[in-house]
This record gives structure tokens, sequence and C-alpha cells, in this order.
């Protein structure tokens, strides 16, 4: 059933409100190079990931400022990080058709480095993908290598933080999430868990895709080589993954930017 108008606006202005909230009081401060990062899209997405709770979403954007400044993603370079490219487990390449960028996964792919390296590689990305100008990303994980290596503690500790990172430091970033060819305890373990998703992040989650399917999202030329595309994995350079125009799905979220009203303000 259809939420009513009532109800949409409540929440709409609930968000609104928690935004213009954020903007006004979070005491922390980016470095001096990462000062874009605090924006009304930023503030927007703080808010909506905690339903427009004032103090929650504080809390979470307060936390996100002071891993920023430790951790500093938007420092890392393509450089430091050039010896994952030839390990060939995750990509950053191409858009689907809404403009959303693309990250690739390969389970069961060897991956000889420790778990803090796994994650600064796709904190990487995500950031390459920001600065491509694409507000929210679409996740394909290719299964059809699982099996060919033991798991290993590295592993399990990496998925662990990754993880982490991406629901405290990368929320409202996902645009959709495909899985092709996945094992079967994976699809179980989906369905289990998925009455304790919320409506919204399950409606992005599409499970046993097929590569013939993908092409519904995403075109042939966007598309990576061992999906069935024609982007050649073991050439993707960083410089190339994407293309620095806005994109579909960044134009959206600054039209919504500029509906943003401070309920402070005079002219509201």
């Amino acid at each position: 059933m259809a939420a009513s108008p009532t109800l949409i606006d409540e929440n709409n202005l609930r968000i609104l409100s928690c935004a213009s909230f954020l903007r006004e009081n979070v005491k922390g401060k980016p470095l001096d190079d990462d000062t874009d990062f605090l924006c009304d899209v930023t503030y927007l997405r703080y808010a909506r990931a905690r339903n427009g709770d004032n103090k929650k979403a504080l809390t979470m954007l307060e936390a996100t400022v002071a891993w920023r400044r430790e951790y500093m993603p938007h420092r890392l370079t393509k450089d430091a990080l050039a010896h994952h490219y030839v390990n060939q487990t995750m990509w950053q390449v191409g858009r689907d058709k809404k403009g959303n960028a693309l990250v690739y996964g390969r389970p069961g792919t060897s991956n000889p480095f420790p778990a803090d390296e796994r994650v600064r590689y796709l904190v990487f990305m995500l950031e390459q993908a920001v600065r491509s100008g694409s507000e929210k990303m679409t996740w394909i994980i290719d299964w059809s290598l699982w099996g060919q290596r033991k798991n290993d503690a590295e592993s399990s500790e990496a998925r662990k933080r990754i993880i982490q990172v991406l629901q405290d430091h990368y929320p409202e970033r996902l645009a959709a999430m495909y899985m092709v060819g996945q094992p079967w305890f994976i699809t179980m373990l989906y369905y289990v868990s998925a009455p304790f998703i919320d409506s919204t992040t399950r409606a992005k989650v599409h499970i046993s895709y097929t590569k013939e399917k993908l092409l519904d999202v995403v075109d042939r030329a966007q598309l990576i080589d061992f999906l069935g595309g024609n982007v050649v994995s073991s050439t993707v350079a960083v410089d190339s993954a994407t293309s620095p125009s806005t994109s579909a799905a960044t134009a959206a979220d600054e039209v919504e930017a500029e509906r943003y009203v401070d309920p402070a303000s005079p002219d509201s």
C-alpha cells in the first residue's frame, strides 16, 4: 500500500529538519583538504540514515568526521595501492544505466594482503567513485570463483571491517546490489536475514541474477568482461574507472539538495 501524501510530507520534513540541525550543530571539523565532505548532500544522507533522528544522525556524522581526520580516505592514492590491481579481486569501473558508479567484487579470488590493506583498497575505490561525481554506487558481486581457495582469518576480519566502514561512514551510498551465481548458503542467509532488513534496503538487493539480466541494468560497453561485458578487467586503470562528468544519480541528489530549506531561515 502506498504511503499517504501527508505521511510522505511529514517524513520529508523530518529529514530536512534533521539535515538543518546537522548543519548547524556538527562540531567536528574536516581536514583542510577535505572540507567539501560537509555539504548539504552529506547532511541529507546522514539524516536519512537515521530516519531524521537528530541525536542519532549527529552522533553518526561526528564519528565519520573524526574517522576521516584519522584515516584520511581522501588522501589515498593509486600509486600507494597499485599492487592491488594485479590481484584482481575488486574493481570500480563504469556506470549503470542510471549513472551510478559500478563496484565489482569477486569472492574466492586469491588475496595475499592483510585485512587492513583490503579495507584501505575498498575505501580508495569508494572515494574514487565519489570524486567522479557519483553519490550512489551499484555493487555487482560475482560468486563464480567461490570455493577455489580456503577461507582464512584475514578474509573474515576484512569482511567484518568492510561492513563496519560501509555502515558507519558511507551511509545511503547504495543504489543497488546484484549477486550473480551465489552459493546456496548465501541465498539461505539472505532469506533468513531479509525480515530484519529495512524495506528500503531490501528492495535494493537482487540475488540469483544472471549475466543476461545484468544487461538490463548495465550497458555491455560499461559491463566488465567476466560478466559478459566489453570492459577488460585486466587492463582497468584507476584514471579511467569513472568519467568525471556529473552522473544522473548525482544530478538527482543535487536537485534534492537545492530543495533543502533551513527551517530557521527568514526566507523559509
